[in-house]
């Protein structure tokens, strides 16, 4: 992964924060996120099956000060930062993996395998990107809640 491209991400992930003029100091933020990234882009689970990666996202919201709500929907988490009155933000992030035997020679390539619901044995990996939309999604929430104003950080 190249830092410049997951910084773009965060960078046009909130055009609000973006449009205040707000520097994001994200070569203070990124190698945590980078290893954030890192962690889930090894560790994908199947859809419907993302308590580790669930537990992750919830972890890393409490730590900011969200009141967080786990297993919604099965492993979905949502989270919410009040800070008074004032518009409210809403971001999101997708947290599945696909049953797909990585093969792309990376040092941190995911060498997961499940059994699947037919009883097969199959890879699993990130290979529509939600490592990189959950560690977009972790770097928007520290950026928004380290730059906060008045409103609700959802």
């Amino acid at each position: 992964m190249k830092l410049t491209y997951l910084s773009a991400i965060l960078l046009l992930a909130s055009p609000l924060v973006q449009a205040n003029g707000l520097d994001l100091n994200l070569s203070k933020a990124m190698p945590a996120i980078e290893k954030f990234y890192l962690d889930l882009h090894q560790s994908p689970e199947l859809s419907y099956h993302e308590q580790k990666t669930g537990k992750k996202i919830a972890d890393r919201l409490t730590q900011l000060g969200f009141k967080v709500t786990s297993n919604v929907g099965g492993f979905g988490v949502v989270g919410i930062y009040k800070n008074g009155e004032g518009p409210t933000i809403m971001i999101r992030t997708d947290t599945d993996g696909l049953p797909i035997i990585e093969q792309t020679g990376k040092s941190y390539a995911s060498k997961v395998k499940v059994i699947d619901e037919h009883g097969a044995k199959v890879g699993v990996m990130h290979g529509c990107g939600h490592d990189i939309h959950m560690s977009s999604f972790i770097g928007t929430a520290e950026q928004l809640i380290a730059h906060k104003k008045s409103g609700k950080v959802h």
